[in-house]
């Protein structure tokens, strides 16, 4: 519901407490808790709470425990990316959680491409907004791309990346969680729907 994670410490509890369970056994599943810095404590609203607490019945269990399809690899990277203290780490995270997203059934031609353009028009709220959107996607698999498999049109790009790589972290992050909400709460994109979304954009034949 965009409220950051907070707290006075790092998060230690990696594991479900024994009392959660009736029989007194004890959980293997990890709990997703933060464990990079920490934001200031933030106070939420009865309201707050009730949306977070709705959003959280949206979410399939095994998108925490072990996801069998691209919805619950995306959360459950989203997850992992929130908890990432490296923003390098954090941009692979997230790229793969908004790919899982953007590309489900697509073409893996022009990966890249598509992955901007379906993002771009998922994820923005405004005509003027697709473009800025369009741009950071772009830059974000680019930067994973880099992280990743070590490749970048040019050396000047390579040394773009590395020194604005907290802003691109944050420019995923923000792009994830609000695409994620959008997608569980209006429901989850597909091919069909980018193409339709693409086409109603395309300015009618005078």
């Amino acid at each position: 519901v965009g409220v950051e994670f907070a707290g006075a410490g790092f998060g230690a509890m990696l594991r479900e407490p024994a009392w959660v369970w009736a029989s007194g056994g004890q959980s293997f599943q990890p709990l997703l808790m933060p464990r990079g810095p920490i934001q200031p404590v933030a106070e939420l609203t009865e309201e707050q709470l009730g949306a977070a607490i709705a959003l959280a019945d949206l979410i399939p269990d095994g998108a925490v425990s072990g996801p069998t399809s691209p919805r619950e690899l995306a959360i459950r990277r989203f997850g992992l990316a929130m908890g990432r203290a490296e923003p390098a780490e954090a941009v692979v995270d997230y790229t793969v959680a908004l790919e899982a997203l953007f590309l489900d059934g697509s073409d893996l031609g022009e990966a890249r491409r598509r992955f901007a353009l379906n993002g771009a028009v998922f994820a923005a709220t405004s005509q003027a907004e697709r473009k800025r959107i369009y741009d950071e996607l772009s830059n974000i698999y680019l930067a994973r791309s880099l992280m990743v498999h070590g490749v970048s049109p040019s050396a000047s790009r390579t040394r773009k990346v590395h020194a604005n790589i907290g802003t691109i972290r944050d420019q995923a992050r923000e792009i994830a969680r609000s695409s994620l909400r959008k997608a569980l709460t209006s429901g989850w994109p597909n091919e069909e729907s980018f193409v339709r979304a693409l086409l109603d954009d395309v300015p009618a034949d005078p």
